[in-house]
């Protein structure tokens, strides 16, 4: 892997980790139906697992492309 691309990929891992955090609250963007989910944890690869509506759990890599931050009720955080 060369150095730039390793670079963006810490970036991009850095970045999921700051915005996702174990606990917190999303929605998938092309997902309504499956409701609120809840974090439940955040690795370095970027992968986020999330029970959403109380019986899905997934596993999403790349999480900040699917998943909206928002709060308990659903509303979306800026």
């Amino acid at each position: 892997m060369s150095e730039w691309r390793s670079k963006t990929n810490l970036k991009w891992q850095e970045t999921i980790m700051a915005v996702f955090v174990k606990g917190g609250y999303v929605r998938h963007n092309h997902r309504a139906e499956w409701g609120v989910g809840k974090i439940q944890s955040v690795d370095k690869y970027g992968i986020v697992k999330v029970i959403f509506a109380g019986t899905h759990e997934l596993s999403i890599a790349k999480g900040a492309k699917y998943l909206i931050k928002v709060d308990e009720n659903g509303n979306k955080i800026d």
